[in-house]
């Protein structure tokens, strides 16, 4: 589930035409905003972020445990500067779950 809410959150803040260079640059500033920003593994979180992009092959070599720590810090940046309404955030989880209901 996480997998899939990440992969939605990311392809909604991200455009096509995002480059290596907006990937780093997000994942700098959320780290610099972020009191144990250092703690979060700079590039490892811009793998998964590129290989929900497109880019899949980025995210083979991470292991679960940082997989699931830097997509949960991405996620959080993404819905806290997205703001979400209640009814854009029911939207939300309801696309998360019919998209990971797919995969299982």
């Amino acid at each position: 589930m996480i997998g899939a809410v990440f992969a939605i959150a990311v392809n909604g803040r991200f455009g096509p035409d995002t480059t290596p260079a907006d990937v780093a640059q997000f994942v700098a500033s959320a780290r610099a905003g972020y009191e144990e920003g250092d703690s979060i593994p700079a590039l490892e979180t811009e793998g998964l972020i590129r290989a929900a992009l497109g880019e899949a092959e980025l995210a083979d070599n991470i292991s679960p445990d940082v997989a699931l720590g830097a997509e949960l810090f991405v996620l959080t940046k993404i819905l806290q500067d997205a703001n979400p309404t209640p009814e854009q955030l029911n939207a939300f989880v309801t696309e998360a779950e019919q998209t990971a209901a797919e995969y299982m």
